[in-house]
This record gives structure tokens, C-alpha cells and sequence, in this order.
């Protein structure tokens, strides 16, 4: 089953969103909280994961669920959002730690994106076809939205192997972009299912996919 993580996930349920996220996302090498450690960038996430309004809230986040268990997660935002979002989450983080951050906002996406910030599942399940039907879920979800034309994500020009997969399914470079001062291929897809089926039926994806509907949202952090 594919759905929409929830403010009532369990405390298990939970601990493996954030540890198969992480896993992903500290590949990023940001340097925003390089000094605190992985346990306590981890314990972070789980702490603001329950937040409403910010980036890394549960609003933003699918699940892939098998007898109660979450094996695959993604995390999405929509272009138009993502700015705000990322402002919502500095402000939490300031909150808590008790200081005035110095950050800059990246500009991840595009105009008209769905944009799949990072999808993961864990390693028993890889090679499953749990990629495939995330990605159908997506589709399903923006296809009827005439403000919405693409799905997009960015990988690493070092990631060759992640960049043929997603080209395998259907995506083409759509630029660069500098993120965390690494380059990346900024790569885009049509929001077709006709297209994402006939292309992932030969190419079962072992990284995972992304998104959330979209609902109405505050627009600052209350």
C-alpha cells in the first residue's frame, strides 16, 4: 500500500522513515550541521518530523507500507511551496537550537515541477518494483493539475548510476544546478502515466520515488 505518512505513525514507523531518508540525504554533505553527529542530526529529524508547515514535516512525505511495516518513503514538494518551506524549517531549526542560522535558500526546481527532493527503500526490498508504483502514485496525483507539467529531481554527476535509471524510466537532463557546492544534472519527466508505465515495466527501479496531494498550506510558520 501507498499512502501519505501521518501525524500518528508509530515510534517504529517513524524511526525508519527518518534512518531510510537519512541514508539518503546525508550523501548531500551539507554543511549546515556538519559539527553534530549522526545520531543527533537523526534524533533532529525525528523531533520536527511531527511539525506541520516546513519542508521536512510528515505532510511532505509517501510511504510504501507491507503488513504495517514502511519499507520505501519519499519525500516531495511542489515548486511554488518548496522557498517557503525551506524558510518554515531555518525557523524551527533556530528555535530550537537558539540561534540566528546563516543559511541560503537553494533553488532545487522549476516553474510547473513536482519536485522528488528523496526517495529510498530499504535493502530487502530493493528490486521489488516499490519504485514503479510510487512513481504511478505520483503521476496519478498530478495529471489532472494544468499547473503542473513535471516531475524533476537532481542527481550527482558523479551518480551515473542512478542518472541511467531514472533516463531508463523516462527522464532527461534539464540543465545543472549547484547544490551544497556540488554539482548536479537537473533531470525531468513528463506527468504521463501512459509514459512512467510503459517505461518502468522493463525497468524496476531499486531507488524509489516521490510525492504528496496537494493541499492548501500556510504560508508562514506560526
Amino acid at each position: 500500500m501507498i499512502r501519505h505518512a501521518k501525524p500518528n505513525e508509530t515510534v517504529e514507523n517513524i524511526a525508519i522513515i527518518i534512518n531510510i531518508f537519512y541514508e539518503v540525504y546525508r550523501s548531500s554533505k551539507s554543511k549546515t550541521f556538519a559539527k553534530y553527529s549522526d545520531s543527533e542530526k537523526i534524533n533532529l529529524l525525528k523531533q520536527i518530523f511531527l511539525m506541520k508547515n516546513h519542508y521536512f514535516s510528515y505532510e511532505n512525505y509517501i510511504v510504501h507500507e507491507e503488513n504495517g511495516h514502511i519499507n520505501g518513503i519519499t519525500l516531495v514538494v511542489l515548486h511554488q511551496e518548496s522557498y517557503q518551506l525551506k524558510v518554515n524549517t531555518f525557523k524551527i531549526l533556530s528555535k530550537i537550537f537558539q540561534i540566528d542560522l546563516d543559511f541560503e535558500i537553494e533553488n532545487e526546481s522549476k516553474e510547473k515541477e513536482v519536485y522528488l527532493d528523496t526517495f529510498g527503500v530499504k535493502s530487502d526490498f530493493q528490486g521489488q518494483g516499490i519504485g514503479t508504483k510510487i512513481m504511478l502514485f505520483i503521476v496519478e496525483q498530478y495529471q489532472e493539475q494544468s499547473d503542473i507539467s513535471y516531475l524533476s529531481l537532481n542527481v550527482s554527476f558523479k551518480n551515473d548510476k542512478a542518472r541511467k535509471l531514472y533516463e531508463r524510466v523516462g527522464f532527461q537532463k534539464n540543465g545543472e544546478l549547484s547544490i551544497n557546492y556540488h554539482p548536479f544534472y537537473h533531470i525531468i519527466n513528463l506527468v504521463r502515466r501512459s509514459d512512467i508505465r510503459d517505461r518502468t515495466c522493463n525497468a524496476e527501479s531499486n531507488i524509489v520515488g516521490i510525492p504528496y496531494t496537494h493541499r492548501k498550506r500556510k504560508t508562514i510558520y506560526d
